[in-house]
């Protein structure tokens, strides 16, 4: 992990229904981008949470 980075989890919608992935990143913003690269077309992000620590 880099410096300064948080963990976010994404809701991702496809044709099967909707999944969630863990993704770390230093914010919503790069964690947009990451999905925009590796998700498949068809994929759609619907929701970024940042996790909470505990």
């Amino acid at each position: 992990m880099r410096c300064g980075t948080s963990r976010f989890i994404v809701t991702i919608e496809n044709q099967n229904g909707e999944y969630k992935k863990e993704i770390s990143a230093r914010n919503q913003i790069e964690v947009r981008r990451i999905c925009k690269r590796t998700l498949p077309q068809d994929d759609r992000l619907v929701r970024v949470q940042k996790k909470e620590d505990k």
